[in-house]
């Protein structure tokens, strides 16, 4: 008879939400099986004055989101994400990404374009 431990559901959950500002203008590339990525780094801040810390973050969004970040994002454009951490070793080398499921473009820097503020999920 299996212990009631056994019985138990597990749930386990890997979520990352971040809301911070784009360190560069995203660069969107078309992978094998014509499936568009685009990396980029992510900055956060915390803190106040002299003691504010910023921690950038590397993340990646495919299809849609993408190209649409791809053509719309500019170094600087304030973003919100709900994503899911992976680790990776590379060359003895590890590695942290975030892959991003929801991107939001919150609000363009100032002198931008203002174009398109939501990229949607693809169904």
């Amino acid at each position: 008879m299996p212990s009631a431990d056994t019985k138990r559901a597990t749930y386990d959950t890997n979520i990352v939400l971040l809301s911070g500002h784009l360190g560069a203008k995203p660069e969107g590339k078309e992978l094998r099986g014509g499936v568009i990525v685009t990396s980029f780094s992510l900055a956060t801040s915390s803190g106040y004055g002299d003691k504010q810390r910023t921690e950038w973050h590397k993340c990646s969004v495919f299809g849609t989101q993408a190209t649409e970040l791809a053509m719309y994002g500019d170094k600087g454009d304030a973003v919100s994400l709900k994503g899911r951490i992976t680790y990776s070793e590379r060359e003895g080398k590890n590695y942290t990404n975030i892959i991003v499921d929801h991107l939001k473009l919150t609000k363009k820097k100032s002198g931008s374009p203002y174009i398109k503020n939501e990229f949607e999920p693809e169904d």
